[in-house]
């Protein structure tokens, strides 16, 4: 029996009968339609010859965000976050809809791109306005709370699709919510920081009292805490000069930093979105498959909270890929072992995935601490590029189980992990060091530093931390007003 290819038949009389012993490719298909009424392979008869274009349509999402987030990087501080959240809104909306109105397979990879614009855009600007408006000792629990987001998504796309099961019906269902969102997102804040730093004092310290009335907070000494922030940014960006990508390659120990950590990230990426689309496939059925993984995301917050609060870097990452990729490998090799195991595949394949979210999150915090303070931006940027690549390269990975076995993605997947773990070893550990602020600080970091605290057992401040606390003026009251 053969899917996508069968014997020519020929008309003998009232009987349709195969003449010759050869094979030819199928013209038309039938689909089966117990899970789904009506997709878009359906559709455009993505299968067979046509089915590595499939991997298309991810791909086309996921270069889209990569050049979101390189658009942020370059446009966030000029224009602000505030107008970056109203276009990355309304570039989803946008290409959402024009997805569920498709007349051509290339308007709709075209669309799809226009999606994964706005998403990677929206992303990286809302996360820094994010962090810009939050205290210092609030940060690492909302930073890890902003992930909780993308779960809730994840869990609610099920259901939708269960209810909608017209993909182009999907499509608008989860486009439409993105107009209530565009609406308040007018009344949308700009960052104090941002127009601090741009010089626009007056909006700033408007939308500082602003917030602390909402709060029912009374600040005091406003105008004094907007000019000692303005001096800092002042003296950071001095510090700072032109920095771009290049740097991360200049001397030796930044270069191996940069070219391990980018490597990770792009591994959790692969492994990441790789495991998720794998989940559906792996036997039962794939709305239950899909809430289950999604639901995932939950723990994953709690562990991750967890790993930045107490965990050593290395230690972590090291353990996190070691397991990841022996999960991946077993999934591939329990494709042998029949449906009756499915539900130890669909265990495992859960399992790494959220362990892939998990070091993804550890991953870029790593970098935050590993690069200095003139290089942070861009090193933490090379991470999230990092991953896209690795999210965008995934689907074409998943085809080759259509051409050789199941296995072969997967075990490959689990490979890039245990390298992965292989490479931690030639990063330094920080947790609870002291922040790099030049280059030299970062070529001193050792893997023997950890551990290093304040006396008092307290870790040292973040980046963040340092960022708000004016030189010459560290006393607690000083802290208390720059937060």
């Amino acid at each position: 029996f053969e899917s996508c290819f069968m014997f020519p038949l020929k008309r003998v009389g009232s009987e349709l009968v195969a003449l010759e012993n050869i094979t030819v490719a199928c013209e038309r298909w039938e689909y089966g339609e117990s899970f789904y009424r009506h997709s878009l392979v359906q559709e455009w008869d993505l299968v067979c010859a046509r089915a590595w274009t499939r991997s298309l349509v991810q791909s086309a999402t996921m270069a889209g965000m990569l050049v979101g987030t390189l658009v942020c990087s370059s446009l966030g501080d000029r224009l602000g976050r505030r107008p970056l959240v109203i276009v990355s809104l309304a570039l989803s909306l946008l290409g959402g809809l024009a997805v569920s109105v498709s007349p051509s397979f290339l308007f709709l990879l075209v669309s799809r791109s226009l999606v994964g614009l706005g998403l990677g855009l929206g992303q990286a600007s809302c996360f820094c306005l994010l962090m810009e408006v939050v205290g210092p000792r609030k940060r690492t629990t909302t930073a890890v709370a902003f992930s909780l987001g993308f779960a809730l998504g994840l869990c609610a796309l099920p259901a939708f699709a269960w209810v909608f099961q017209d993909w182009r019906h999907l499509q608008v269902a989860i486009s439409s919510p993105l107009v209530v969102f565009l609406a308040w997102s007018w009344y949308l804040p700009e960052s104090p920081r941002w127009l601090v730093a741009t010089g626009k004092l007056k909006k700033a310290r408007r939308v500082l009292l602003q917030a602390g009335t909402a709060n029912g907070i009374e600040i005091k000494n406003v105008d004094s805490i907007i000019e000692q922030l303005r001096r800092k940014i002042t003296e950071q960006d001095h510090e700072a000069g032109e920095v771009n990508c290049s740097d991360l390659l200049r001397t030796r120990k930044v270069r191996r930093y940069s070219i391990v950590l980018v490597y990770a990230s792009m591994t959790c990426g692969a492994v990441f979105y790789g495991l998720q689309f794998s989940v559906t496939s792996l036997g039962g059925n794939p709305y239950i498959n899909f809430l289950l993984a999604a639901a995932a995301e939950f723990p994953v917050c709690l562990l991750c909270y967890c790993t930045v609060r107490w965990c050593r870097r290395r230690l972590t990452m090291l353990v996190i890929f070691a397991v990841g990729g022996t999960c991946s490998v077993a999934i591939g090799l329990l494709v042998f072992a029949g449906p009756e195991v499915a539900w130890l595949r669909q265990c495992l394949g859960i399992g790494g995935k959220v362990l892939a979210s998990a070091a993804l999150t550890v991953v870029w915090m790593f970098a935050a601490e590993v690069f200095p303070t003139v290089l942070r931006t861009v090193g933490v940027g090379a991470c999230l590029v990092g991953t896209r690549v690795g999210g965008a390269l995934v689907p074409f990975l998943i085809e080759l189980r259509n051409y050789t076995s199941e296995a072969v993605p997967l075990i490959i997947l689990g490979g890039f992990f245990f390298l992965s773990a292989i490479l931690v070893l030639l990063l330094p550990e920080t947790f609870r060091v002291a922040l790099p602020d030049t280059l030299h600080d970062t070529e001193g970091l050792t893997k023997s530093r950890a551990g290093d605290s304040k006396s008092n057992g307290e870790a040292s401040p973040t980046a963040c931390e340092k960022m708000l606390v004016v030189p010459g003026d560290e006393s607690p009251a000083a802290k208390r007003d720059a937060e």
